[in-house]
């Protein structure tokens, strides 16, 4: 992955003198500012690899999309972020119907943008579909929410403890950065802002091994939990957890303190698990 450092020893972590303060590194995060894994460095590309495939200029957006209709050209490429987001925050109940035509109206499309827009997502296990009944969220069962985050556990910490070892003094700082600005957005109560940077710090746990093969099974797992790790951050005191865990992942990486990088990615994961089935069954 590019690491200047020679030899096998362990390498001691930056020690950055200038660091920006956290309202400021949360700003560069929200606005997609350098800073932020925008650089010229190739190493630190990874950085900007979002989850989701996120249209970069969509996925930055704030407030909602309805009341701006999408031009002929963009088709269904602009609506799987759009309709991606409303399905993750909660725009449609489970069981609910997500209907072509209100879609279409919505958006000032045809049906047929929107009809390949809801076949990528139900791909991407969002959404599923019903003859005579037409695509719908699917319920969330214990079961697999327990399978699909040992999976996560696993991949990450996996791929946390080898870019520990590997990654350049920059991409640490990089990591440090963007965890000042989640820290920041959870002391903000910004939980959108905060759950956007927390899947791309996952994601980066992944993407800067290199290897394009885990990259894939990561983003196809992250689409299916991205709308059950929301439920957990619904929990106030599994939020101000799950913040104070990535500063303990953080502050090992920056030790380069490679098995306690992948323990710690673990026993992160598995608490969101944890939390996210104690909500399920209550329901």
């Amino acid at each position: 992955m590019g690491d200047s450092q020679s030899g096998g020893g362990k390498a001691p972590g930056p020690t950055p003198s200038d660091a920006p303060s956290d309202d400021a590194a949360a700003g560069e995060a929200a606005a997609g500012g350098k800073g932020i894994g925008d650089t010229a460095d190739e190493d630190l590309n990874p950085f900007n690899s979002d989850p989701y495939d996120f249209d970069p200029a969509d996925s930055a957006e704030t407030g909602s999309a309805e009341g701006k209709p999408l031009s002929r050209e963009t088709y269904s490429t602009m609506l799987i972020p759009r309709l991606r987001k409303d399905i993750v925050h909660g725009s449609y109940a489970p069981g609910g119907r997500v209907s072509e035509t209100q879609l279409a109206k919505k958006y000032g499309v045809s049906r047929t943008p929107v009809r390949e827009a809801l076949k990528v997502l139900t791909t991407q296990g969002l959404l599923a579909n019903k003859p005579d009944f037409g695509a719908y969220v699917p319920e969330i069962s214990v079961e697999r929410t327990t399978t699909l985050f040992d999976t996560l556990a696993v991949l990450e910490g996996g791929c946390g403890r080898k870019i520990t070892r590997l990654i350049t003094d920059d991409a640490l700082n990089t990591f440090a950065r963007l965890n000042r600005a989640m820290s920041a957005f959870y002391r903000r109560g910004d939980r959108e802002n905060y759950s956007l940077l927390n899947d791309r710090i996952h994601h980066a746990f992944v993407t800067l091994t290199g290897n394009p093969d885990l990259i894939e099974i990561h983003r196809q797992r992250m689409a299916k939990a991205q709308l059950i790790r929301v439920r957990a951050l619904d929990a106030a005191a599994r939020w101000g957890a799950a913040m104070a865990e990535h500063e303990a992942i953080t502050e090992a990486m920056m030790a380069r303190d490679a098995e306690t990088v992948g323990r710690l990615i673990e026993e992160h994961v598995d608490a969101t698990c944890r939390t996210v089935c104690e909500a399920l069954q209550k329901l």
